[in-house]
């Protein structure tokens, strides 16, 4: 597998070395200097030295952060991950996040935004109090300068003034482009992936300017379904379920 980041402002192309990860995942999370998955059939894998080391349980989203790790079930029941063992606490979700500042972010089947502050994550509670977030989103992400959301159209939204205890954030601002899926990393990195499979990076990131300036289109030679990024490695997940390493 070849990735090519193509350097769109200076016309140029640079190829980045990538590493097959053995093993089938459908969909992967990486944070924290952690990375785990979900296999089709709901297995649950924590990666550890290039190897995959199952984790009891069986979920269809799994994720993994500041915030620990956390997963939903096929029922769309949410779990914690407290003294090696599932906690399974209230609410129902699809997507969960906990790429955030120690605060979760997720979607429900009816596309309605939730978010649980800090003081939420920390315990060890089972009845939590979640933040209804106004809109309406297919996937939502956080990371270090703030969440991002892409909608059933695919459009692509930022979400302002997040914080660890006001986990809400205030208004949102339309992003150009079109995306089905978005992670978002601690340190504010945004990749993307489109209704083709393609891969995009968000460009020009930074605490002053969090929604950054434009996407770059990164070339790579297979269909994309999911990507993860965690201290300056990009995990990607193609579509027969085959997991790279850039």
């Amino acid at each position: 597998m070849i990735l090519i980041l193509g350097v769109l402002l200076l016309g140029a192309e640079a190829s980045a070395e990538t590493l097959c990860i053995p093993g089938r995942m459908k969909q992967l999370d990486a944070g924290a200097g952690r990375v785990v998955a979900v296999k089709s059939n709901g297995d649950v894998y924590q990666l550890l030295e290039n190897n995959w080391v199952q984790i009891p349980g069986k979920l269809i989203h799994v994720t993994v952060g500041p915030a620990g790790l956390w997963g939903v079930n096929k029922d769309k029941n949410i779990y914690k991950y407290v003294d090696n063992d599932w906690l399974q606490v209230d609410g129902l979700l699809n997507q969960i996040d906990a790429g955030g500042n120690r605060f979760v972010v997720g979607v429900n089947d009816n596309e309605d935004i939730f978010c649980l502050n800090q003081d939420q994550t920390t315990s060890n509670a089972v009845k939590l109090d979640y933040k209804g977030v106004d809109g309406k989103l297919k996937y939502y992400s956080s990371g270090g300068y703030g969440s991002w959301g892409v909608n059933a159209a695919y459009d692509i939204f930022y979400r302002r003034n997040v914080h660890p205890m006001s986990c809400q954030g205030t208004n949102w601002e339309n992003v150009e482009g079109k995306l089905v899926m978005l992670e978002v990393a601690e340190d504010g990195s945004v990749y993307g992936v489109n209704y083709n499979g393609h891969v995009y990076k968000r460009e020009g990131i930074t605490a002053g300017n969090p929604m950054g300036t434009s996407w770059t289109y990164l070339k790579v030679d297979e269909k994309v379904r999911h990507v993860s990024y965690d201290r300056g490695v990009l995990y990607v997940v193609t579509i027969d379920d085959r997991i790279f390493r850039c």
